[in-house]
């Protein structure tokens, strides 16, 4: 049969001489993507309008009331629920947020346990996976800031496997062996 239109997120889409114009195709997407269509044209849509981005299989969470969220990754960012301002990318990374607000993680795995705490900032494959609620730490190398406990808070953490030590907020740490 032949197709009459093609119905989206958002309008739909009318062949003009039996063509429908698709603007873009991702091969996987996030819980933010739509589609609108007007006249003979078919819109690819990753901001939502509550101006979250989130691209990559299995990426965010279609029940999410948050804001402003920024997420890219496969299976990035899968438990946001009211979460807001957060800056998430890496595979599997911020997987645990739910509310936590104004985090900025970068890299594969990291940040993976923390569910509200705010305002930590973490970069390295596998870092900053010790806390859930802690805020203010600032992680940045591979595998860091992993022995903090659930609360640790305003922690600095520089250098490949600097883990910290749990059960300690305000604390600087630079350099292997530091703990």
């Amino acid at each position: 049969g032949v197709v009459t239109s093609f119905t989206t997120d958002s309008g739909s889409a009318t062949p003009i001489a039996g063509v429908v114009q698709i603007k873009a195709s991702p091969k996987h997407a996030g819980s933010s993507v739509s589609f609108s269509g007007s006249a003979n044209i078919v819109l690819f849509n990753v901001t939502d309008a509550s101006n979250n981005t989130i691209i990559g299989l299995n990426a965010g969470n279609l029940a999410m009331s948050g804001t402003t969220n920024t997420v890219l990754g496969n299976a990035a960012a899968t438990a946001l629920t009211n979460a807001s301002g957060n800056a998430i990318v890496g595979s599997s990374s911020g997987s645990a947020i739910t509310t936590g607000a104004s985090n900025t993680i970068f890299g594969t795995s990291s940040g993976t346990s923390i569910t509200s705490g705010t305002l930590n900032t973490i970069c390295g494959q596998g870092s900053g996976t010790g806390f859930t609620t802690g805020t203010r730490n600032v992680i940045l190398g591979t595998g860091s800031g992993t022995s903090f406990a659930t609360t640790d808070s305003s922690n600095i953490v520089i250098g490949a496997n600097v883990t910290g030590t749990g059960g300690q907020s305000n604390s600087l740490r630079i350099g292997s062996g530091t703990g």
